[in-house]
């Protein structure tokens, strides 16, 4: 129970800094004067972006249970859970794609391509990331919240605001 409640606030609290990067990068067009504000939502989206899907030390506690939250679950049940959870960190990755990176720029199938290299770019570094991200406990995870992704998401809009 203990990891489940982790998760979920550790879950709501990115995706909140997350949906809010998400919002200063689709109000803002592509222009010279609008870029910092595109940059800086996309770097509060990078890092909020674990922490949202429930990513590495982000997750639940399997050092427990190795099955974490789905602990008691039958295995239709726990397969159910896992799916969702990839649908999310899918849907979450979508959009952090597709708000953030330039795709509206140029011919209709650069976009694409931008979106599917922005997919590989993030992969590839959650993938690097596997197994080296610390387990800290949930004060100082949602302090490095607070550090890092409350000042991103606040100079984004600062900076859209302003470029406006």
């Amino acid at each position: 129970m203990r990891s489940a409640i982790r998760e979920l606030q550790l879950g709501v609290w990115a995706r909140m800094l997350l949906w809010a990067a998400l919002a200063v990068a689709l109000a803002a067009e592509w222009t010279i004067a609008l870029l910092p504000a595109h940059i800086l939502a996309l770097a509060t989206a990078l890092i909020c972006f674990p922490a949202a899907v429930g990513y590495g030390s982000f997750g639940d506690e399997v050092t427990v249970t190795p099955q974490g939250t789905a602990l008691g679950l039958n295995d239709s049940a726990a397969a159910f859970d896992q799916l969702g959870r990839t649908v999310r960190a899918g849907t979450l990755l979508a959009a952090l794609v597709t708000a953030t990176l330039p795709t509206r720029i140029g011919a209709g199938w650069s976009g694409l391509l931008v979106v599917a290299s922005g997919w590989l770019v993030v992969v590839l570094i959650l993938r690097r990331l596997s197994g080296r991200l610390p387990r800290l406990p949930l004060p100082a995870l949602l302090r490095l919240g607070m550090i890092a992704g409350v000042p991103l998401a606040a100079a984004a809009t600062l900076a859209l605001a302003l470029g406006s």
